[in-house]
């Protein structure tokens, strides 16, 4: 019988296309991600974070996408623990897409079988309680599809005032225009071919930033600097320009090529 080959991290470098640089993970199927590879990735990401924090001093964000709490029990998990992390209630904005809207009888027209509608909206709870608090999140929750987590120098209460400012107004639909704060849903496609003014004004005030993203197909990352050194120190093995490659332990990740007892 042929051995099966060890799992792997994949991480790609998405074409540059303004000051920002953009990655993803991409984990070969929907969320939830399968468990040998989920804490691997964990720890990749916020590993990648810590660098990117390291620096550049920036206040941490934390958030939980409302649309993928369904998955792998998550919702349960954040009602459970939503007094610790203090969980308020805001919206996310996709900036490439048009203002979100009620449902319509289009949206219920010539659907599939088993075919859901388009989401609503893009509901979010922001963690208000600290750093830690954050991380105890992304403990319990990553790999679910539902983290995102951000970096500013500002204070988190700047940036959700400067993404209400941005994103509230272009809300038409008055029943969508009276949550707490607004926040910006990023994905590859709200860089992709975007003039850096646009970016800047989406990312209000971020530098750096990471989601699961259903919409990437795996984690997407996002930062004002590029990150292939931090890639290469953390012992990625570059298999072309831009493409990273680690190996999956079960107390972690490992450069590709490293021993048994590494």
């Amino acid at each position: 019988m042929k051995p099966t080959s060890p799992p792997k991290i994949a991480l790609e470098t998405y074409p540059q296309p303004s000051a920002w640089y953009t990655y993803r993970i991409p984990l070969g199927g929907p969320y939830p991600m399968a468990p040998e590879l989920s804490p691997a990735v964990r720890l990749l990401v916020l590993d990648i974070l810590r660098a990117a924090r390291a620096a550049r001093p920036a206040n941490l964000i934390g958030i939980l996408q409302y649309n993928q709490l369904n998955l792998g029990g998550a919702g349960m998990i954040a009602s459970k623990n939503g007094k610790q992390w203090g969980l308020d209630w805001g919206l996310a904005y996709k900036p490439e897409e048009k203002p979100p809207t009620l449902w319509t009888v289009d949206d219920f027209t010539n659907l599939d079988v088993g075919e859901m509608p388009r989401p609503m909206m893009n509901q979010i709870f922001g963690i208000t309680t600290g750093d830690a608090e954050v991380m105890s999140a992304v403990g319990a929750l990553f790999g679910r599809g539902a983290v995102l987590l951000a970096l500013s120098e500002d204070p988190p209460a700047i940036v959700r005032a400067r993404a209400t400012g941005q994103f509230q107004p272009l809300i038409v639909e008055e029943s969508l225009r009276h949550f707490a704060y607004y926040f910006p849903l990023l994905s590859a496609a709200s860089f992709a071919e975007k003039p850096a003014g646009q970016i800047e004004a989406w990312t209000c005030g971020l530098t750096f930033y990471v989601r699961e993203s259903p919409e990437d197909g795996g984690v997407f990352l996002a930062s004002q600097q590029p990150l292939a050194a931090v890639f290469r120190k953390l012992k990625g093995r570059e298999t072309k320009a831009g493409a990273f490659e680690w190996l999956v332990r079960p107390d972690g990740y490992a450069e590709l090529n490293a021993g048994p007892d590494r």
